[in-house]
């Protein structure tokens, strides 16, 4: 999406927002306030080399919306408690290499299957830096092609395809090389797990 279809977008919720308030529609102003704030940090932020603790605040903001989407048929959480997002040792982070995970999860992971869905973010602490653990009990998937770099996308692709899984492994590994890690477990049984180790500092 371009800056300028971008901020034209973005104007028109704030304007539909304005007028929920003039309703005294306190809930969906409240939502279209926090897609807002989702369109802009996905969008505007791109690129960008950021805390850990702001990707963890969008996560929070993506249940919120997803919640009201998809209603009681979604059980969505996040345990934070244990990231200091004010530490001198947080964690840095490319933008949108957690959230990518997240918000592939919400839009794809249900597909096609009878609900209740589950999805959970969990970040604890580790020896200098981070575990993120984003479980589901979805459909599932072939991880090992992407793991593996079959399908690496070219640099036009990553442009396109910013929030893929390919592209953001790509993302990782460019910033952290051998830093960090990552497993992918997945299957139509059990639904997907993936499991992050981020280092800090």
């Amino acid at each position: 999406m371009k800056s300028h279809e971008l901020e034209s977008l973005i104007g028109f919720l704030n304007s539909i927002s304005n007028l929920c308030a003039i309703e005294h529609a306190d809930r969906s102003r409240r939502l279209l306030r926090r897609a807002v704030e989702f369109l802009r940090y996905k969008h505007a932020r791109r690129g960008q080399l950021l805390p850990l603790g702001d990707e963890l605040e969008m996560v929070e903001v993506l249940f919120e919306l997803a919640r009201a989407r998809f209603g009681e048929q979604l059980v969505a959480s996040i345990n934070s408690a244990e990231y200091p997002s004010e530490s001198a040792g947080a964690c840095f982070v490319p933008h949108y290499s957690v959230l990518a995970f997240v918000e592939n999860a919400v839009n794809h992971a249900f597909e096609n299957i009878e609900p209740p869905w589950t999805l959970s973010v969990e970040v604890s602490g580790r020896e200098s830096g981070f575990g993120v653990t984003i479980a589901d009990n979805g459909i599932g998937f072939e991880p090992e092609p992407y793991l593996n770099g079959y399908h690496a996308p070219t640099k036009d692709d990553g442009a396109r395809d910013y929030t893929g899984l390919s592209a953001t492994i790509e993302r990782l590994a460019t910033y952290f090389g051998d830093r960090h890690e990552l497993r992918v477990a997945s299957s139509p049984a059990a639904g997907t797990l993936v499991e992050l180790y981020l280092p800090s500092g």
